[in-house]
């Protein structure tokens, strides 16, 4: 049977460290936690639990992967941060993986759900979470947003793409995201800067996704102009970054309400495989926006097409079809929490923390009202009473600890 190294980089979570080792268990053989200089009781808790840690307090934010890389000893590494979590219902599927992988899959990516608040999530680009372990995969050199991949690609190993996500739970803890921003701007600004003098070496792409980081950082932060012009840089380059920032823009002018030039960007990309789902759910906001909610419904069908496990895109023909069709928008909303149970998780509708990257990226169009909202008023117009009873008693639910 394959077996599994669980790795996790953590600084100060006393608080998130415990779901994570527990989250990570029935997945893995060992857990290694890479402490990056904490104060609290991160490393005390993570032994106790049963975790090697290694102390790396001189590594900066994402430097310290490396660590548990060289210290893993199981076939493959299962990678978490603190505030994540992973579904044991997948635990059949992320195996049968692992065990029927060919030699030359290096790395699986997987969905990342980070919730927005309010009930809300953003499905975002897959991250590399699950890599074999071998001695020529390594993180890059990035203090922040730190990657695998390029040495996957540097020794011809395979990506593939795996529906096992995911749920990050970042945004909705008070005060997390607030220092991180700046640190994380100063990071990237001070790693291109570094690139432009040829103080260090980096491939044309790395410094292309550079800029595409600073940009959202701005968008986060409601720079929008500056966002604009670090992804015009990239959009105008030769990279395979631009769409990324074709998408990052079209976001960033919605939220500047400058809705065609918005809707025009995401039609360019609705050739482009991988961004299908999250052009379409931006055109569905502009289109609801517009009261053309016909239209909305033939975009958003035609994304579901192309992916039958978009929750986000299911969730949008729930909300666009209720009030004319509540039992075809009742089937989509049941498919979508079939497709992320977190969605009737009451923790998720905490307020979020501002500023964050993600929710200038949203993907469920406005008028979503929760899902405990919309199954209640779904099961109101068919009068459905013990139904609708059931919902209202869910949606007044105390908040889920994780």
């Amino acid at each position: 049977m394959t077996t599994v190294t669980g790795c996790i980089l953590a600084r100060n979570e006393e608080e998130l460290i415990i779901g994570c080792i527990n989250s990570l268990k029935p997945f893995v053989d060992e857990i290694i936690v890479v402490d990056n200089g904490s104060t609290d009781k991160t490393s005390e808790i993570a032994r106790e639990n049963g975790c090697l840690i290694i102390h790396s307090p001189e590594s900066d934010v994402d430097k310290g992967r490396n660590k548990y890389i060289e210290e893993a000893n199981m076939d493959w590494l299962l990678i978490l941060d603190a505030d994540e979590r992973l579904d044991i219902n997948k635990k059949e599927l992320f195996f049968s993986a692992l065990n029927t992988a060919n030699e030359e899959v290096m790395q699986f990516r997987i969905p990342w759900y980070n919730y927005t608040g309010n009930g809300r999530f953003v499905e975002t680009s897959t991250a590399a979470r699950i890599i074999r372990r071998d001695p020529r995969i390594k993180y890059n050199d990035f203090a922040i947003h730190a990657s695998t991949t390029d040495s996957v690609r540097a020794m011809g190993g395979k990506s593939v793409n795996l529906n096992f996500p995911i749920h990050h739970y970042d945004i909705l803890f008070p005060e997390r995201t607030k220092n991180k921003r700046k640190l994380y701007r100063n990071k990237i600004e001070e790693k291109i800067k570094r690139q432009v003098d040829g103080e260090v070496s980096c491939s044309l792409e790395n410094i292309y996704v550079q800029y595409l980081f600073l940009g959202v950082e701005y968008s986060a932060v409601g720079e929008y102009l500056s966002a604009i012009a670090n992804y015009d840089y990239v959009i105008n380059s030769v990279d395979g970054t631009a769409d990324m920032a074709i998408l990052f823009k079209a976001y960033t002018l919605l939220c500047m309400k400058e809705l065609s030039a918005a809707y025009e960007l995401a039609t360019s990309l609705l050739g482009k495989g991988v961004f299908i789902e999250r052009a379409a759910a931006l055109q569905a906001e502009v289109l609801t926006q517009l009261n053309k909610k016909d239209d909305a419904i033939r975009i958003s069908l035609d994304a579901l097409h192309h992916n039958v496990e978009s929750a986000n895109t299911l969730i949008n023909l729930g909300i666009l079809c209720e009030d004319k069709e509540p039992e075809s928008a009742l089937d989509y909303f049941k498919r979508a929490i079939n497709v992320n149970p977190r969605i009737i998780d009451k923790f998720i509708y905490r307020t979020p923390c501002f500023p964050n990257v993600y929710s200038f990226q949203e993907t469920i169009i406005t008028s979503y009202r929760g899902m405990f909202s919309h199954m209640k008023y779904c099961h109101e117009i068919l009068g459905l009473s013990i139904e609708k009873e059931y919902w209202r008693e869910k949606e007044m639910m105390s908040e889920v600890i994780i």
